[in-house]
């Protein structure tokens, strides 16, 4: 997976065993007249660029990073707010290719 933006990775750098705990909107499950509002507002820089996730996305993001799925839920129908709780892998040293330039 290709990651636009190479802060989506800095939850990498916790230590082996550590605990990275999320709740997030996941903005891309559904498009609303006000989601699609906040994204024109953030392409004329009205308002700050702000990631669309699907859940599916973030799950694979959190996987490719070096962790583990200990739990996941999603706490609210519209828009999906979801849980998630993930222990990074002892066996992971490097961090993920953001850059997109996988070999």
């Amino acid at each position: 997976m290709n990651y636009p933006d190479a802060s989506i990775g800095e939850f990498f750098w916790l230590k082996p065993d550590g605990v990275f705990i999320s709740v997030t909107d996941c903005l891309s499950e559904i498009r609303t007249i006000v989601i699609r509002l906040q994204s024109f507002l953030s392409k004329i820089k009205v308002i700050p660029y702000i990631r669309q996730f699907k859940t599916i996305e973030l799950e694979e993001i959190i996987k490719t990073s070096g962790f583990s799925m200990i739990e996941s839920e999603n706490l609210c129908k519209i828009p999906p707010n979801y849980y998630l709780v993930a222990k990074k892998d002892e066996k992971r040293r490097n961090p993920p290719d953001i850059s997109g330039n996988a070999e």
